[in-house]
């Protein structure tokens, strides 16, 4: 990264490859190598590996140590911990959580207290590792055989990747091991980090669901899943768990439909890309995420190109863009203008000398420019100067921005600085929003120069944001949500397996000259 200031700008759990939608997420998932194993020593590995992280164990004593160290790194530095709750009832959270570690507990245990803390603080970037162990067993573990997503209240099969050839993609789940799902739901959204009140982003993290069924609900290797398929016929199915090595290889036929769906509308795997429809006039710009040493250079090429070809409307799709660098959404936004405008309000910093600092992948050189480029506040803390963040400053508009219609396509994957720049042109009146409300706050979020903070009993790893970003905006309305699309039009396993992409049609439908 190039410094502290421009450090990406997103939560490391949302992010999504090629393209913006959840679905790709899910058709996409492949294991990374290092968890790659041989399938015929599956089995005996999974079983040691969970036989073995189940019987680590961490006394009442270490396990509270690490809980008050993590929740003192959050009092002294979270400039956000009490952004949507209030010190009493965070300080009741904690009291609660703690009290869960009066007795000896196993690693796993302590992980889901560590993510019921964290999610209760209400900050997408607020996130947990875990430690060595823990993670290698779920990585070798005969996980959930089926990939997932929330419509609505329901969950529904995107992929079958067992060996079963029952359950299609567009089946609901009714319920695993006979827990029906609502339940099954409930439990896992008390450890899903997101924004404030939003939805949309936790139910996006569903996806992951092998991975939370497994650290919530015991680490099982086969499951009875009561299902919903499409043409209303209910049936009961054992299945037999997969590893992360078995889910890349899975070929199963019945996924068949989903693949070619995929490909009608998969139409770049770049970062930033551009299209164009009805001769020139309308053209469609995907930005993946905010991200790469090239990203100006690419985006002012598209814009160029629209200037060229006289291009009337805009579709801009964020689907999926979990964020980047501050200073590359606010360089879209100046694309988009003809005056200047405020980006941030302001960046608030709560301490600049951490006393946890020797538990933390921070460095005091870090700190100390950190220092050089803030001023004290008289309520306490600090807050960053434009001379050491540009988005604090008043933004020019790019010289020949484009003046025609905007359309943005959203989901609760569009994140962090992508959520960012949905609120300022939201708040600017500068776009139409299509799809589904943003994972990302309309105010903002706290992230920027994030400490990764060790507890040392437990391996367990936090992200403790240090910048609380404030967008320059000003919708009470919107104060605890996200943005919200004037149209929903959500991406559906039944709109992947048509092949039919409704946010842009809907877009396009809008497109008038």
């Amino acid at each position: 990264m190039k410094s502290d200031v421009f450090k990406p700008h997103f939560g490391r759990h949302r992010l999504a490859t090629f393209t913006g939608s959840l679905i790709l997420c899910v058709v996409c998932h492949s294991a990374s190598a290092s968890s790659r194993i041989e399938l015929g020593t599956a089995a005996t590995k999974t079983e040691q590996a969970n036989t073995s992280v189940s019987s680590v164990t961490l006394d009442s004593q270490q396990a509270t140590a690490d809980f008050d160290l993590l929740r003192g790194s959050l009092q002294e530095a979270h400039p956000g911990l009490y952004r949507y709750t209030s010190r009493a009832v965070i300080d009741r959270m904690f009291a609660r959580e703690r009290k869960k570690l009066n007795h000896t507990v196993t690693r796993i245990e302590f992980v889901r207290i560590v993510a019921e803390t964290l999610a209760s603080i209400r900050c997408g970037h607020t996130l947990y590792e875990q430690d060595a162990l823990t993670r290698a067993a779920m990585t070798s573990a005969r996980k959930f055989p089926l990939s997932v997503q929330m419509e609505g209240a329901r969950l529904i099969v995107v992929l079958n990747q067992s060996d079963d050839t029952t359950i299609h993609p567009g089946a609901e789940i009714l319920a695993v091991d006979g827990q029906p799902t609502s339940k099954i739901i409930a439990m896992m959204w008390t450890v899903l980090a997101g924004d404030g009140d939003i939805q949309t982003g936790r139910a996006r993290q569903i996806r992951h669901f092998d991975q939370l069924y497994w650290l919530l609900f015991g680490q099982t290797e086969h499951f009875t899943v009561k299902v919903r398929e499409a043409s209303g016929s209910v049936h009961v199915v054992e299945l037999k768990g997969v590893t992360d090595a078995e889910r890349e290889k899975s070929n199963n036929p019945l996924n068949a439909p989903v693949m070619t769906g995929f490909q009608k509308i998969s139409w770049t795997r770049d970062n930033v890309a551009v299209r164009f429809f009805r001769d020139g006039e309308v053209a469609e710009l995907h930005i993946g995420y905010f991200l790469g040493d090239d990203f100006p250079k690419k985006l002012g090429d598209v814009f160029k190109a629209l200037h060229e070809r006289k291009t009337k409307a805009l579709i801009i799709d964020l689907r999926g863009n979990g964020g980047g660098h501050d200073q590359y959404g606010a360089l879209l936004v100046s694309e988009l203008r003809d005056a200047p405008f405020a980006y941030f309000d302001h960046i608030d910093v709560k301490t600049l000398d951490p006393s946890f600092l020797a538990d933390t992948n921070l460095t005091q050189g870090a700190l100390d420019k950190l220092r050089a480029g803030t001023v004290a506040e008289t309520s306490g803390g600090f807050r960053i100067t434009p001379a050491y963040h540009s988005g604090v400053g008043m933004q020019a508009p790019e010289k020949n921005s484009f003046e025609g219609p905007v359309y943005v396509l959203i989901d609760g994957n569009t994140f962090s600085t992508a959520a960012d720049v949905c609120a300022i042109l939201r708040h600017l009146k500068r776009a139409v929003f299509i799809g589904e409300e943003t994972g990302g706050a309309y105010f903002g979020n706290n992230s920027g120069l994030e400490a990764t903070l060790k507890l040392p009993n437990s391996g367990v790893k936090v992200t403790v944001p240090f910048y609380g970003y404030w967008n320059a905006v000003t919708e009470q309305e919107n104060a605890r949500r996200g943005i919200q699309p004037a149209y929903i039009k959500p991406t559906t396993v039944q709109s992947l397996i048509d092949g039919r992409d409704d946010a842009l049609s809907s877009a396009l439908n809008l497109i008038h000259f």
